[in-house]
């Protein structure tokens, strides 16, 4: 299968190729069921993108940090934060390195574009065409990458797995027989293992158990921390209610271990008490620029979150309804952020 992975891809997993999808990427390569294709353009958009993240938000993130973090500037052992912004070049490089390894690992082919018609690419802006539009400039990578795809590839009739959340991508894809769309990784990965003999009877085994999977997962979210990100403050006292989980994709099957990995969104209520700062009533000193000190107020909160899961689990062969759910994880092992004022501007 010949897969081209878009750089909203690489931006929506954090450039973390510690991540369980980029190594399955790997396996998947070493295993001879897939070969990875980049287009030079999207090589190029995904190094800049590193380079914005670490130059425009960490810096911005730093600046912050160190105005309203000084008092940490009295403790030795935490100086080396307040360096960050005088070693970003070497965070940039340290990143795009990681990514020329994973380049490697996955054996990835970078394509050239110098043979795409430039005049066709223009049509399609002026036109308004996919992967254009409104004549958004910003989707020029993605017209060169797809189109180079197709210079290289479409003469042999085969298909070609395109995997990106790019809406505009997806509809240039719907056009293109042999273009086959994928929002996310899972979605490849359940492509590749809907071949495998036990792929619908996982699926069933799933159905049949979802009820005590899903008090399982609403368990496991339970453990979770949760951050607060709409105000300078915490969240305690959670509880997780109304859980449901979408149909599942069955990422990798062991057939020799009968054990498989699936993937998941889980949508859930989450009411709780949050304590924050009110800025309007704490004293501020406009002469120091700064808090003279601050109040505290606090709210019950309730609000529908979503966060992806990922299940190992084992299975019977001999028992129709057995499966095992061997661990669980919430949200990629990271913390879950809440707003606590979300629902109040859903409501004008």
């Amino acid at each position: 299968m010949k897969v081209f992975i878009d750089t909203q891809v690489f931006v929506a997993m954090n450039f973390n190729y510690q991540s369980w999808l980029f190594k399955e990427i790997i396996s998947l390569v070493d295993k001879e069921k897939i070969n990875v294709y980049l287009p030079e353009v999207t090589k190029r958009e995904i190094e800049s993108k590193i380079d914005e993240k670490v130059f425009v938000e960490v810096k911005k993130m730093q600046k912050e940090f160190k105005t309203n973090a000084k008092i940490l500037r009295a403790l030795e052992e935490y100086n080396p934060i307040f360096e960050l912004e005088f070693k970003l070049n070497e965070v940039k490089d340290e990143l795009i390195q990681r990514f020329h390894q994973f380049i490697t690992e996955a054996r990835i082919e970078i394509i050239s574009i110098d043979k795409v018609d430039t005049r066709a690419v223009f049509d399609k802006y002026f036109d308004g065409e996919p992967p254009f539009s409104d004549k958004k400039s910003h989707e020029f990578p993605d017209a060169f990458s797809i189109m180079a795809f197709e210079n290289k590839f479409s003469e042999d009739f085969e298909y070609i797995h395109v995997v990106s959340g790019d809406k505009d991508l997806k509809a240039y894809c719907e056009n293109k027989e042999y273009l086959i769309y994928h929002e996310a990784l899972n979605s490849l990965f359940d492509y590749i293992t809907r071949i495998e003999n036990d792929h619908d009877m996982i699926i069933d085994k799933y159905q049949f158990n979802i009820d005590n999977i899903t008090k399982r997962v609403e368990a496991d979210i339970e453990k979770q921390e949760f951050m607060l990100i709409d105000e300078d403050g915490s969240v305690h006292d959670t509880m997780i209610s109304n859980t449901q989980l979408d149909e599942p994709f069955i990422i990798e099957i062991d057939v020799e271990n009968k054990s498989a990995i699936l993937a998941t969104t889980a949508k859930f209520s989450i009411y709780g008490n949050a304590k924050y700062v009110d800025y309007a009533s704490s004293a501020y000193d406009s002469e120091d620029n700064e808090y003279v000190f601050y109040e505290y107020s606090e709210k019950e909160f309730e609000t529908e979150q979503e966060v992806p899961i990922t299940f190992y689990i084992s299975y019977d062969y001999d028992k129709e309804t057995n499966i095992t759910v061997q661990s669980v994880e919430v949200n990629n092992d990271e913390t879950i952020e809440v707003e606590i004022h979300k629902v109040d501007r859903d409501r004008y």
